[in-house]
């Protein structure tokens, strides 16, 4: 009578009065060492194109992809991928940094998708593959980005400023800021006692000194276009009573031992100030006398 494998994960059966003289080593240890991987075995399986993969499968032997508890799927996909595996009762630690999604199924089932970069639990009823697991009964801490695919569903409203709010708190948030009596108005801050728009003459919006509101495509899709009326000339002031404005070079004047001078003409313009030496002993006043005659 010949040996048979067993369902899941294809381990040998031995059959009465066979083996003689091997059912301990070579084939019970076999077993031993497929029980071994079967629990806590890491396969690493580089992924190279991006046609479906099917995992390898072997009666009896540890050569088997399909006996590992973990898969670790490497490469530089472009695009998604299907794992295929055997359509048995399985439990999988998948880790996939391929560079592109992969789908752990069954050859007609459907799968689990698991994201570059992430890894998953997945478990296979000999049909479909589901993830696992699908709900916590309790707190769960999460230290690291969450990335959902999908709508957020249930979501208790937030109390604390660190937590999320839900949909109704944002409809009531921007009901809040908005006119009981014409949709689009705004208040300026929370504390305003009056919605309005945001142009027109009472609007919330207001020009200032040099500066022009204007509303375009009125009555339509309007836009506000808020535009300076000031020109910058370049040219200054001494004080707020001066009457005339003009340019740095003639508004600075060189008084006793000083020279004003404007380097780097029709360029990057500076103006330089220097003071020239001033006596101070009798000789030195005598010596600039005499030579000023």
């Amino acid at each position: 009578m010949a040996d048979s494998a067993t369902t899941r994960n294809r381990l040998r059966k031995q059959s009465l009065g066979s083996n003689v003289n091997t059912w301990g080593d070579t084939k019970l240890n076999e077993v031993l060492d497929c029980v071994d991987q079967i629990t806590d075995g890491v396969e690493t399986i580089a992924l190279s194109n991006s046609s479906d993969y099917t995992l390898t499968t072997s009666n009896y032997t540890v050569s088997d992809q399909a006996k590992q508890r973990v898969l670790w799927f490497t490469g530089s996909l472009s695009s998604a991928v299907n794992v295929i595996m055997p359509s048995v009762e399985k439990v999988f630690l998948v880790y996939n940094v391929s560079g592109a999604n992969l789908t752990i199924k069954t050859s007609s089932g459907a799968g689990v998708t698991i994201p570059t970069g992430f890894k998953n639990l997945v478990y296979s009823n000999g049909s479909v593959v589901y993830s696992h697991p699908d709900y916590f009964n309790g707190a769960v801490k999460i230290n690291g980005a969450v990335e959902v695919a999908g709508k957020v569903t249930n979501l208790t409203t937030g109390t604390a400023d660190s937590d999320a709010v839900n949909k109704g708190q944002m409809d009531s948030a921007i009901a809040a800021s908005t006119s009981g009596t014409g949709a689009g108005t705004v208040k300026v801050t929370s504390a305003d006692t009056t919605n309005r728009f945001l142009g027109g003459g009472g609007g919330a919006l207001q020009a200032g000194s040099g500066i022009t509101l204007t509303v375009g495509s009125a009555g339509a899709d309007e836009t506000l276009t808020v535009a300076s009326s000031v020109t910058l000339d370049g040219k200054a002031k001494v004080s707020t009573n001066d009457t005339t404005p003009n340019f740095l070079e003639n508004k600075i004047v060189a008084g006793s031992n000083i020279t004003v001078a404007t380097l780097n003409d029709g360029g990057n313009e500076t103006v330089q100030i220097t003071g020239s030496a001033v006596p101070t002993t009798i000789e030195e006043h005598a010596l600039s006398y005499a030579m000023s005659l």
